[in-house]
């Protein structure tokens, strides 16, 4: 398996997992937050933050395979932008609206990783 390979597998591992805590954030009761921060603040440290100077922070499967992928889910860059707008330095204050993550969300145009966005080139 070529390095971009592994790459593309671990992150694709990732989106799995993430995608597993958005659900349980989305089925958590309201007015458990305290449960719904801390899965929040997991899903932070898993995807790809972006400030948007020029100041990259990545979690560490993003950090060790970003660079070699081939391809970054759509998701997982819909991720990242609801990760930027509700947390600051990857921490939660308030409960982030996982219902807008999605494959066909506008605001991945200013992400980083774009242009490596299979559905980008589509």
């Amino acid at each position: 398996m070529t390095s971009s390979e592994q790459a593309d597998a671990a992150l694709n591992n990732t989106l799995k997992d993430v995608q597993s805590l958005i659900k349980r954030c989305m089925k958590l009761k309201e007015g458990d937050s305290v449960t719904g921060l801390a899965l929040s603040d997991e899903i932070a440290r898993r995807v790809l933050i972006l400030d948007y100077g020029d100041n990259l922070s990545q979690a560490k499967d993003l950090k060790l395979y970003g660079g070699s992928a081939t391809s970054f889910s759509p998701q997982l860059l819909s991720c990242a932008v609801v990760v930027r707008q509700y947390s600051k330095g990857s921490m939660f204050e308030s409960l982030p609206d996982w219902t807008t993550v999605g494959n066909n969300d506008p605001h991945i145009k200013d992400h980083p990783r774009f242009h490596k966005n299979a559905s980008a080139h589509s």
